[in-house]
């Protein structure tokens, strides 16, 4: 499932039989969580306030998403 395909490693290194590092969605969040806030029209003069609201769990959330629709989109369109 999408969820499978998500959670597994990033980037595979496994210690005794521990996989360690990010998942896959976590690294897709992350990246697309940086794309986000490197954005300045998300920004106006009065960034630290739009910062706080970005960083409350909006910005967050979106990059959550996005990681998973990614990982569904992949899915669907997988070559065998």
């Amino acid at each position: 499932t999408m969820n499978e395909n998500g959670n597994e490693p990033a980037y595979p290194y496994v210690s005794n039989a521990h996989n360690l590092g990010l998942t896959k969605r976590e690294v897709m969040a992350k990246d697309l969580m940086a794309g986000l806030l490197a954005n300045e029209k998300l920004f106006s003069n009065d960034a630290e306030r739009e910062i706080k609201h970005l960083m409350d769990g909006a910005c967050i959330r979106l990059a959550i998403q996005q990681a998973d629709a990614m990982l569904a989109e992949l899915k669907r369109t997988k070559q065998p």
